[in-house]
């Protein structure tokens, strides 16, 4: 054995020691990367914005979950249809509200609600928790009266696309028509490869590491396939530094038909609607026509 092979030998059994001791010590905190929530108050809607009305629903395990709903019109009646927001990782809906705020403008219902632990929602947010929280979400748009229950989007950002994808394998979602997930990662170990990655001594075992830190369970890797045939449409920065846009490329490749992208060149996490502006909201609404007329058989725009 050279001593360059002595060299790598051992520096390979320092990343594998030190890997286990991540493993044993960290995984909780591995978890809790996902999940930023505070309890500011960063928006109170003006009277000049859409009339937004604070709702509160319940899961199946009995977490009180708040929410806004926005109409699209003089009533919620009269929308173009609903679109049901799940924002990402961090803070709370009063300050992803401005994500989607120009969709009730443009005469689509928005529905956003806050997980568990994030805002006024009760509890604390975890992976099966926040899917629940999901489900509770589709379940309680469908049934309100006002909304007409086949006219329905799912749309997620980062953490959120993640939810939007996973959930659609609930029987609450039966009668979605589509969903658009933008920024959003493929699974959750290959989150946590991509950040082990950045460390010269773990990423020679970045692999094997992530599956002993984090399960792939609610990963949008194992559902994003099944969505079909309801349409589903890709929005990802080319610039994203956050969730690299590989993430969003395994997620089309793995989609079934009918399904769309949109790789924005300048655009870093979550910039694609600042930077593009009015090409971002025509994107989206593109979609959503397609969506909730009459034509789904092709890949969307």
């Amino acid at each position: 054995m050279t001593v360059g092979t002595k060299g790598y030998c051992w520096r390979l059994r320092v990343a594998l020691i030190f890997g286990c001791l991540v493993c044993v010590l960290s995984s909780g905190c591995v978890s809790g990367m996902f999940y930023h929530p505070d309890q500011v108050y960063y928006h109170v809607p003006k009277k000049k914005e859409p009339i937004h009305e604070d709702v509160y629903f319940m899961t199946e395990d009995g977490m009180k979950l708040n929410g806004w709903f926005l109409a699209g019109g003089a009533t919620p009646e009269a929308a173009k249809g609903t679109v049901l927001f799940f924002h990402g990782n961090a803070q709370n809906l009063s300050s992803h509200v401005y994500a989607v705020d120009w969709l009730s403008k443009a005469g689509y219902n928005v529905f956003i609600f806050d997980y568990r632990g994030y805002g006024k929602s009760e509890g604390s947010p975890s992976r099966a928790g926040l899917y629940k929280d999901s489900v509770a979400a589709v379940r309680y748009v469908m049934l309100r009266e006002d909304v007409a229950a086949d006219k329905v989007v799912l749309f997620g950002q980062s953490l959120g696309g993640a939810q939007a994808i996973a959930v659609t394998d609930s029987s609450a979602c039966k009668g979605v028509r589509g969903v658009i997930s933008e920024s959003s990662f493929y699974s959750y170990t290959s989150v946590v490869s991509d950040t082990l990655k950045k460390s010269w001594l773990l990423r020679w075992v970045r692999g094997p590491l992530s599956y002993l830190l984090i399960t792939n369970s609610y990963s949008p890797s194992k559902q994003v396939g099944k969505v079909g045939p309801r349409p589903i449409f890709f929005i990802h920065g080319l610039s994203d530094r956050v969730v690299d846009p590989h993430h969003m490329q395994r997620l089309h490749n793995a989609a079934s038909r009918p399904r769309g992208r949109w790789l924005a060149k300048e655009a870093g996490h979550l910039e694609v609607h600042q930077k593009y502006g009015r090409m971002y909201e025509r994107h989206i609404v593109s979609f959503l026509e397609n969506v909730l007329g009459d034509d789904t058989s092709g890949d969307t725009p």
